[in-house]
């Protein structure tokens, strides 16, 4: 399955661990995102970025989301999300199905939409994808 993981930009390091686990599960990443380049002085808003380069990263990340299968938003911390909410509004516009991984997020109306499956663990993520014939690797 080819799967795009979205997370808060702080949390980077985290989105690299969750894609290590499902590439070593047998999917496909997308997109990295994680390597795009930070902006002078190692800012996590977006203020420094040339607006260019921004809108080549937005570009980039919604062929990332409109290419998957599915789309994994990490979603455990209680964060203001910015991008990780269009990404997700991307994902059900496409009919792509969204699995959120934690529990932030639950004030948002579109967390009850039939194509969102809610994760309380990584380990139930993977199990999930792994059981479900909507969700197998490679598909």
């Amino acid at each position: 399955m080819k799967v795009y993981v979205a997370g808060k930009w702080q949390d980077r390091q985290r989105v690299r661990e969750v894609m290590s686990e499902l590439e070593q599960a047998g999917h496909i990443i997308t997109l990295d995102w994680t390597v795009h380049e930070a902006p002078d002085g190692g800012a996590d808003g977006i203020d420094g970025y040339d607006p260019e380069l921004l809108a080549s990263y937005a570009m980039e990340d919604v062929w990332g989301v409109q290419i998957a299968d599915a789309l994994v938003a990490i979603m455990e911390r209680d964060y203001p999300y910015k991008g990780l909410w269009v990404e997700v509004g991307i994902a059900l516009g496409c009919d792509i199905l969204v699995c959120i991984l934690g529990s932030a997020g639950d004030s948002c109306i579109f967390m009850n939409h039939p194509g969102v499956q809610r994760f309380d663990s990584l380990a139930d993520l993977c199990g999930w994808l792994a059981s479900s014939p909507d969700a197998a690797p490679g598909v």
